[in-house]
Protein backbone atom coordinates (compact mmCIF):
# COMPACT_ATOMS: atom_id res chain seq x y z
CA UNK A 1 0.00 0.00 0.00
CA UNK A 2 0.78 3.53 -0.40
CA UNK A 3 2.29 6.07 2.20
CA UNK A 4 -1.36 7.81 2.45
CA UNK A 5 -2.98 4.25 3.29
CA UNK A 6 -5.20 4.54 6.45
CA UNK A 7 -4.77 1.06 8.45
CA UNK A 8 -7.99 1.65 10.99
CA UNK A 9 -10.35 2.53 8.39
CA UNK A 10 -8.64 0.33 5.31
CA UNK A 11 -9.21 3.27 2.55
CA UNK A 12 -6.41 5.54 1.32
CA UNK A 13 -8.79 8.36 -0.42
CA UNK A 14 -7.90 11.17 1.50
CA UNK A 15 -4.37 12.60 2.89
CA UNK A 16 -2.96 11.95 6.39
CA UNK A 17 -4.16 13.94 9.07
CA UNK A 18 -2.25 14.91 12.14
CA UNK A 19 -2.07 12.48 15.25
CA UNK A 20 -4.04 15.15 17.17
CA UNK A 21 -6.80 15.94 14.73
CA UNK A 22 -10.24 14.16 15.56
CA UNK A 23 -11.83 12.38 13.19
CA UNK A 24 -14.24 13.60 9.93
CA UNK A 25 -17.62 14.50 10.34
CA UNK A 26 -16.97 14.14 14.01
CA UNK A 27 -18.12 17.81 14.75
CA UNK A 28 -21.77 18.19 13.92
CA UNK A 29 -24.51 20.90 14.81
CA UNK A 30 -27.40 20.68 16.69
CA UNK A 31 -30.50 19.51 14.91
CA UNK A 32 -33.79 21.35 14.45
CA UNK A 33 -37.31 21.04 14.80
CA UNK A 34 -40.50 22.73 15.96
CA UNK A 35 -43.74 21.89 16.09
CA UNK A 36 -46.85 23.99 14.87
CA UNK A 37 -50.64 23.36 15.33
CA UNK A 38 -53.90 24.27 14.65
CA UNK A 39 -57.26 24.53 15.95
CA UNK A 40 -60.07 25.63 14.30
CA UNK A 41 -63.47 25.44 14.28
CA UNK A 42 -66.64 26.60 12.29
CA UNK A 43 -70.32 28.36 13.46
CA UNK A 44 -72.86 28.46 11.44
CA UNK A 45 -74.63 31.91 11.18
CA UNK A 46 -77.54 31.04 8.74
CA UNK A 47 -77.44 29.63 5.17
CA UNK A 48 -75.22 32.24 4.07
CA UNK A 49 -72.21 32.86 6.56
CA UNK A 50 -70.29 31.37 9.03
CA UNK A 51 -67.64 32.41 11.86
CA UNK A 52 -64.43 30.48 12.19
CA UNK A 53 -62.60 30.56 15.63
CA UNK A 54 -59.09 29.71 14.74
CA UNK A 55 -56.51 29.12 17.64
CA UNK A 56 -52.58 28.56 15.68
CA UNK A 57 -49.67 28.05 17.79
CA UNK A 58 -46.37 27.95 16.63
CA UNK A 59 -43.24 26.32 17.79
CA UNK A 60 -45.97 25.04 20.19
CA UNK A 61 -43.20 23.03 22.73
CA UNK A 62 -40.76 26.04 22.69
CA UNK A 63 -37.99 23.89 21.82
CA UNK A 64 -35.32 26.20 21.66
CA UNK A 65 -33.00 25.36 18.45
CA UNK A 66 -29.53 26.00 18.61
CA UNK A 67 -27.06 27.54 16.06
CA UNK A 68 -24.07 26.52 15.09
CA UNK A 69 -21.04 28.74 16.53
CA UNK A 70 -20.17 31.53 13.59
CA UNK A 71 -17.20 33.46 13.41
CA UNK A 72 -18.71 37.15 13.39
CA UNK A 73 -16.04 38.97 11.72
CA UNK A 74 -15.16 36.99 8.77
CA UNK A 75 -19.13 34.98 8.62
CA UNK A 76 -17.09 31.74 8.47
CA UNK A 77 -17.91 29.16 10.93
CA UNK A 78 -15.74 28.98 14.24
CA UNK A 79 -12.95 26.95 15.25
CA UNK A 80 -14.05 24.65 18.36
CA UNK A 81 -10.25 24.48 19.39
CA UNK A 82 -9.90 28.69 19.81
CA UNK A 83 -11.51 28.31 23.11
CA UNK A 84 -12.21 26.11 25.86
CA UNK A 85 -15.93 26.33 25.63
CA UNK A 86 -18.21 26.65 22.35
CA UNK A 87 -20.50 29.50 22.40
CA UNK A 88 -23.99 29.70 20.22
CA UNK A 89 -27.01 31.54 19.98
CA UNK A 90 -30.75 30.93 20.66
CA UNK A 91 -33.19 31.24 17.65
CA UNK A 92 -37.04 30.26 18.14
CA UNK A 93 -39.85 31.17 20.84
CA UNK A 94 -43.50 29.88 21.05
CA UNK A 95 -46.00 31.92 19.15
CA UNK A 96 -49.93 31.92 19.83
CA UNK A 97 -52.19 33.75 17.79
CA UNK A 98 -56.24 33.61 18.29
CA UNK A 99 -58.70 34.78 15.28
CA UNK A 100 -61.66 35.19 14.46
CA UNK A 101 -62.66 34.65 10.38
CA UNK A 102 -65.95 35.56 8.96
CA UNK A 103 -66.94 32.99 6.05
CA UNK A 104 -69.48 34.10 3.61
Amino acid sequence: MGRWFDPRTGISDVGAFPSNMIGRNLFRGPGMWNMDLGLYKSFSIGEKYSLQFRAEGYNAFNHPNLQNPQNSAAGMTWDASSANYVTTGYSGRRFVQLALKLLF
